[in-house]
């Protein structure tokens, strides 16, 4: 038997799992220690539609699960921004020479406070080495990876300070003050699966589903929807056409059939016999 694994082998004998429903067990396993949506260092960033999708669960049922997972301190969760921490996650994996630097870098990524408290509360050696705060340290690496304006060179911090990803339920990713704004309209706009399609397209090519990403691929993919169906319609109008056609040629050759099969009338002249008098 395997001693180790990304998913607790015995997780599911844990005293705290072993009541739980299958649905939440499920939850737990696949949604987050199994899960795509979670970091090395155990946060996830949940999109409750599409997670839900995934695990086969209604959305409400899965937020439901979630609350109970934290319930019993398997989960630390902030639901403003729909994020988690497994609260055991450091229990099972350890980091050493580069992946601590990784572990890092992703620490400064929350962008919760009692999510961050938490994760350092369970590894303390992700406290940055050097003051400035946390939140500060955050702002300064998400410079890094910012494309360079002039409202940026002149005041680098402040600029990348208004920039803080949140993932929402949707599954849209929000960085500036006027994102969530856009993405409320999109979630308004659009039905939950093209949302959830859009943002599937998006992550594939490795890229952020940030709402101008989400609105063009919907668009795109809204597009192409109506070419398939008006290539559909003027097949099947060329296909009643030809029906049609067939129909009346067929009317036709009919038609000349029952001339055909008419008596012929006799058109010549009468002749008179010079005895026909007597």
């Amino acid at each position: 038997m395997r001693e180790k694994s990304i998913i607790p082998t015995n997780l599911l004998d844990w005293p705290r799992v072993s009541g739980l429903l299958p649905e939440i067990k499920l939850i737990l396993g696949m949604g987050f220690w199994g899960g795509r949506y979670t970091n090395l260092i155990g946060v996830a960033e949940i999109p409750l539609r599409p997670l839900a999708a995934t695990l086969g669960l209604d959305p409400a049922a899965l937020q439901t699960g979630i609350k109970t997972l934290c319930g019993e301190k398997l989960l630390v969760g902030d639901f403003d921004r729909f994020q988690f921490f497994i609260a055991d996650w450091f229990r099972f994996h350890t980091f050493r020479g580069h992946g601590v630097q990784i572990a890092k870098r992703e620490f400064l990524k929350i962008s919760s406070s009692a999510l961050g408290n938490a994760v350092l509360k369970a590894a303390p050696w992700l406290e940055p080495d050097q003051t400035p705060p946390r939140q500060e340290s955050q702002s300064l690496l998400k410079q890094e990876h910012c494309l360079p304006t002039a409202t940026a060179a002149a005041n680098p911090i402040s600029s990348a300070a208004e920039k803080i990803r949140i993932r929402r339920p949707s599954g849209i990713v929000t960085f500036t003050p006027t994102d969530p704004e856009r993405a409320t309209q999109l979630e308004l706009m659009y039905q939950p699966a093209q949302i959830a399609n859009a943002i599937k397209v998006v992550e594939e090519r490795n890229k952020e589903p940030v709402p101008g990403l989400v609105q063009k691929e919907i668009e795109r993919q809204i597009a192409a929807a109506n070419r398939k169906a008006s290539r559909i319609s003027d097949a099947q109008k060329q296909k009643q056409q030809a029906e049609s056609f067939g129909d009346a040629k067929a009317g036709i050759a009919s038609a000349l059939a029952a001339l055909g099969r008419l008596p012929q009338q006799d058109t010549s002249l009468p002749t008179f016999s010079p005895n026909s008098n007597k």
